[in-house]
């Protein structure tokens, strides 16, 4: 399997940024409301490639704290785009069992 961040190329306005380690949380959010706008957004590789990569990250908070990580708001939404790949995953009802029984300021 290729590395979404850098398999992709480019797509209107998106660019996959040089150092994916750490997302910039509203560049994702942004992102994120492109695909929601867009469902087609398989035919744009960038953002696949930078919601894959905030996904796979989210989901390595999750499997590392699996029984106390609570996703912030806009890593919930990441994680909610992707909810069919998870549907019989104990593990992600979990996380989204912490995430609404967790109060959000």
């Amino acid at each position: 399997m290729s590395d979404p961040a850098t398999s992709c190329l480019s797509s209107p306005g998106f660019t996959v940024p040089a150092d994916t380690s750490n997302m910039d949380p509203s560049m994702v959010a942004e992102v994120l409301e492109f695909a929601r706008d867009h469902p087609d957004v398989e035919f744009y590789p960038a953002v696949c490639g930078i919601l894959e990569t905030a996904l796979a990250q989210i989901w390595t908070r999750v499997l590392d704290s699996p029984k106390s990580y609570v996703m912030s708001t806009h890593e919930f939404a990441v994680f909610n785009f992707f909810q069919h790949r998870f549907k019989d995953d104990q593990l992600a009802v979990e996380a989204r069992r912490r995430y609404w029984n967790t109060p959000r300021a």
